[in-house]
């Protein structure tokens, strides 16, 4: 995987399909490092709204020296059919819909040949049709091997993620991975009040419980 010379990813100019950092963002080596470790083909944030996952994927792929080609959808938790699902990747791919039922046509589309291709799926919904999972599911069953699927979600999808967990190909955060730690806590405060008191840190602390929107 392409990485700085150091090991840590550098954050580099914006790529046009990546999503902007945030003012006063905090870099988390130790979740995009963890979840580079391992060529998986799925890496999975799983938490409430405020946690940072589209932050944490735009500075993963921001980190990276040559990510290839990057589709990032923003689903926004709505429920969309499979084929709305297949339309908006052949939309962003400039390419024609494939006349094939959708998890055919999804695979057709995605199978980029020797181009890695990262797909973000940002907010999947909580509720989505049983056809949109198990069109994802068969694009999981299925080794695309320049595909790298980014999902984050505020519920875990309803697909056969033991089978991935057990084949390695599966990273998954949760919330209580994704919250804060003290240190970056303290960077965050460091910039937005930096004269914020031992004693308002440690409240703030306290009533966070790490949660990044709730630290903003």
């Amino acid at each position: 995987m392409p990485r700085s010379s150091s090991g840590v990813p550098s954050v580099r100019a914006p790529h046009p399909s990546i999503p902007r950092l945030p003012p006063a963002h905090v870099p988390r080596p130790r979740l995009t490092e963890r979840l580079l470790a391992e060529q998986s083909r799925l890496r999975l944030l799983c938490a409430p709204a405020g946690f940072g996952k589209s932050v944490l994927f735009s500075e993963l792929l921001l980190g990276l020296r040559d990510p290839g080609q990057v589709l990032w959808l923003n689903l926004a938790g709505q429920a969309l059919q499979p084929q709305q699902l297949v339309a908006q990747i052949a939309t962003a791919l400039q390419r024609p819909v494939p006349d094939l039922p959708a998890p055919l046509a999804l695979l057709q589309l995605l199978d980029g040949g020797n181009q890695l291709l990262w797909l973000v799926l940002d907010d999947y919904p909580s509720q989505p049709p049983a056809e949109l999972d198990a069109c994802i599911d068969q694009l999981l069953a299925r080794a695309l091997p320049n595909l790298q699927l980014l999902v984050s979600a505020r519920q875990r999808p309803d697909w056969n993620l033991p089978r991935l967990l057990l084949a390695g190909e599966l990273q998954e955060l949760d919330a209580t991975q994704l919250a804060l730690t003290r240190d970056e806590l303290e960077r965050l405060v460091d910039q937005l009040a930096p004269p914020a008191s031992e004693a308002q840190r440690q409240e703030l602390w306290e009533e966070s419980e790490g949660w990044c929107a709730g630290t903003r």
